[in-house]
């Protein structure tokens, strides 16, 4: 008769037992908690311990247990001295991990403070008695793990077909693991293989489309479903189908009744706390509306306001909507799209006649691309609806690289419907003419869009909202920091008025402001600052820094004005540069290039694109500009073609145009030894190309000594004594002496590599010159 509340005692504390060997619990009401736990414990455990759970209840719901495993936020009073109780405390202690501190929030016990801190990796230190409170958080997102094992698999495979099972048996089974455990889609492909009818196949689906680590690959999945099944998962699903956790910022419509809305619900506030700890880690400034670190606006329930702070729990029902903002920006290097590809979508959308079709299609180029504001300005002005436009520029404000530039470019693009208009010296554009930036701005935010060091816009602020009131503080400070007349065509609550003394120490907390910042660019008195101290760098360089565009490492730099005096209102007296990739980047990048070229023997092509950019080209045709981009989607749908080619069963690939019509000619032999590679990388890719790494790294082109020379092998190379080049002919070189460390350079990662790979290895072990063939050339 165990049941839930059981299990989770035997689950939980299994784990500190090393001498119990074997676990028998066939023929218990486990329940769906039960076998959760069962099935996560079963993988964790692996081969060294033996659990069965044969004839087991997994439809019954414990109903003297009220713990949720899935959703675990919420307020905690507990009595240590029960099993169950203190099994739950054990329970959070451990999922928290090191983030202990942070998940667990005004903890007590007995009614006096608990230092949560001295249990970090060790929850068995729990006390045994006394009265235990907290509210607790959940960090961590589901679905960032791996896969399960394939003995796992295999076990849970054989469970799901066991004989004898009915399609609710089987059922059962599959809600037991799709709670805790993650599946790749060919796992998820086995099991699809294993069922019969439409409604079996797409009820399996749903419950285990959650699990699914790879969902890039979901297209294989796609490929074994009819057309009408897959239009049955999308409606079942809902808006967790096109749910993106790389670009979640968007609107939701959640009916939380629903299965799959709770679920999405609970997985954007997993997202959601994961990027709020992220920015608290790193010192960075709370962007939010109401000061929670929490990326959610606009938020109601049953079409009533309310304040998603930290502690919320969400609810089981209700009609839940709000706009999500994900505060991750671009890594360190993203490469924008390029103006053919820009030209290709845009032709693309004349393709899609219904307006939910274009948008959805500029969506998924959206999650898998990045962009600069100039190319979403042209993205939206495709569009004559204006709610179409306004979904664009929010769809892409995850994605845009130049984030200092949106908010102005935006607002000048879109006004007036994107119809140019002039303004006298003292006119400001009217709230009619701003619509569309104005929506955008309440779905994102002012701070997630604000650029201090390029405020010259037009402004309309809810001073009773935090955000916007810190929007207020900025422009007063800038505007008694700088001088000339800032404020244009201010009113407040809609009468005119100047700007108060009494403001500077304090912006009223209720009103309507509307201002355009100007800055003086030309007056005698802006021209003596300016040549006396520069464009005010200190003031917009603090406030900058309470913004999302600032990131950790970045660098301003005050260029100065040039030219005559009258075009200094053209010009910007600023630069910011990003932070530079640390060099493990680049040790890692050039390990994933050493990876390409073992891919090049079964079909892939490094070449460059019509631009002269290095370009890595799948056997289908598929081109990335990025070296882990295309390592990743290699690595991904080449397994059983480099598994066949361990076992020299394929022939070699013949040239590409794409690649000048050069390829390795060392027979099959070699090419065995190339590819016996391990399908994982180490350290940091950080979106790095071969021109990022030597450019942006190791220094720019004009610094290299340029020579020529033919490429041939490292004659002292011992390995290599007596072979012939690769790639005949002569090539331009650059070469640069780089220092790296010992300790960065080592790793899990075989030598031995021949030909050009002679360089990447002896830059992965030692100080040496490495070389690499500019655009244009191969490797």
């Amino acid at each position: 008769s165990i049941d839930e509340r059981g299990c989770l005692i035997v689950a939980e504390n299994i784990r500190f037992n090393e001498s119990l060997s074997w676990l028998c619990l066939d023929h218990n009401p486990l329940g769906p908690m039960g076998a959760s736990l069962m099935f996560k414990l079963m993988d964790v455990l692996g081969d060294d311990r033996q659990i069965y759970f044969e004839d087991c209840n997994f439809d019954v719901k414990s109903r003297t247990c009220s713990f949720d495993m899935v959703t675990p936020q919420g307020a905690y009073e507990l009595d240590l001295a029960q099993p169950f109780d203190r099994t739950v405390a054990i329970y959070l202690v451990r999922t928290a991990g090191n983030n202990v501190v942070e998940q667990f929030k005004s903890c007590r016990l007995e009614k006096k403070s608990f230092d949560v801190s001295q249990l970090k990796g060790k929850p068995q230190d729990i006390p045994y008695h006394g009265k235990l409170e907290f509210v607790f958080s959940k960090l961590s997102r589901r679905g960032a793990g791996e896969a399960v094992t394939a003995k796992t698999f295999d076990r849970l495979r054989g469970m799901v077909n066991a004989e004898g099972k009915s399609e609710k048996d089987r059922r059962s089974i599959v809600q037991g693991f799709a709670t805790t455990m993650n599946l790749d889609t060919g796992q998820i492909g086995h099991l699809m293989d294993d069922m019969e009818g439409s409604s079996v196949r797409i009820n399996m689906l749903t419950q285990l489309f959650s699990t699914i680590v790879d969902r890039r690959q979901f297209d294989v999945i796609e490929a074994k479903l009819l057309p009408s099944e897959l239009a049955m998962l999308r409606k079942e699903l809902g808006a967790l189908y096109h749910y993106n956790e790389d670009n979640a910022t968007a609107h939701y419509k959640l009916n939380l009744a629903r299965q799959f809305d709770k679920q999405l619900a609970d997985k954007i506030l997993e997202l959601n706390n994961e990027e709020r700890q992220e920015r608290k880690d790193a010192g960075m400034f709370d962007t939010s509306d109401q000061g929670f670190f929490m990326n959610f606006r606009n938020e109601t329930l049953d079409g009533v306001k309310f304040v998603w702070n930290g502690t919320w729990p969400i609810p089981f029902k209700g009609m839940l909507e709000f706009d999500y903002v994900s505060t991750t920006r671009p890594p360190l290097g993203a490469r924008p799209m390029t103006e053919e590809r820009e030209a290709e979508v845009l032709s693309e959308l004349k393709r899609f006649k219904s307006l939910q079709d274009r948008v959805g299609y500029l969506r998924s180029v959206a999650n898998n691309t990045y962009v600069m504001s100039a190319q979403v300005l042209e993205f939206a002005l495709a569009f004559v609806e204006s709610v179409a436009r306004v979904e664009v520029a929010v769809m892409f404000h995850r994605r845009v690289i130049d984030l200092e530039n949106y908010l102005k470019t935006l607002m000048e693009g879109l006004r007036n419907g994107g119809v140019e208009v002039e303004f006298g010296e003292d006119e400001v554009p009217t709230i009619e003419m701003d619509q569309e930036i104005n929506a955008i701005l309440g779905r994102l935010g002012w701070l997630n869009m604000l650029n201090p060091f390029d405020p010259d816009v037009m402004y309309r602020l809810d001073l009773s909202e935090r955000d916007q009131n810190l929007v207020a503080q900025c422009l007063v400070d800038l505007a008694i920091t700088e001088p000339g007349e800032n404020w244009v065509g201010e009113t407040l609550n809609g009468r005119e008025f100047e700007l108060p003394s009494t403001w500077i120490k304090q912006v009223p907390l209720r009103g309507f402001l509307e201002v355009h910042y100007h800055t003086d660019h030309t007056s005698e008195e802006t021209i003596k600052s300016k040549l006396k101290r520069g464009d005010n760098t200190d003031t917009r360089s603090r406030w900058l820094k309470r913004t999302l565009i600032w990131q950790e490492g970045m660098k301003i730099e005050d260029v100065g004005y040039e030219g005559a005096r009258s075009d200094w209102c053209n010009q910007r007296a600023w630069r910011l540069e990003r932070p530079r990739p640390q060099r493990k980047s680049v040790v890692a990048s050039l390990q994933a290039i050493k990876m390409m070229k073992q891919f090049a023997k079964v079909g892939w092509v490094i070449g460059t694109d019509e631009d002269g950019m290095t370009a890595y080209t799948s056997p289908k045709g598929e081109m990335f500009e990025d070296a882990a981009e295309a390592l990743a989607h290699a690595m991904e749908t080449n397994q059983e073609i480099l598994e066949r080619a361990e076992r020299g069963e394929f022939d070699t690939p013949s040239p590409r145009a794409s690649d000048g019509g050069q390829s390795d000619n060392h027979g099959r032999a070699r090419e065995k030894e190339q590819v016996g590679l391990q399908p994982q990388l180490q350290g940091d890719l950080e979106a790095k190309s071969v021109d990022d790494i030597l450019e942006g790294t190791l220094g720019k082109a004009e610094h290299f000594e340029e020579t020529w020379k033919k490429v041939s092998f490292d004659a002292s190379s011992k390995e290599n004594e007596g072979s012939e080049s690769d790639y005949g002919g002569f090539e331009r070189v650059h070469s640069l002496e780089y220092d790296l460390p010992v300790e960065d350079t080592h790793g899990e990662w075989p030598a031995g590599g021949k030909g050009h790979d002679v360089e990447i290895d002896r830059l992965l072990s030692d100080s040496i010159m490495i070389e690499s063939a500019p655009p244009g050339g191969s490797f």
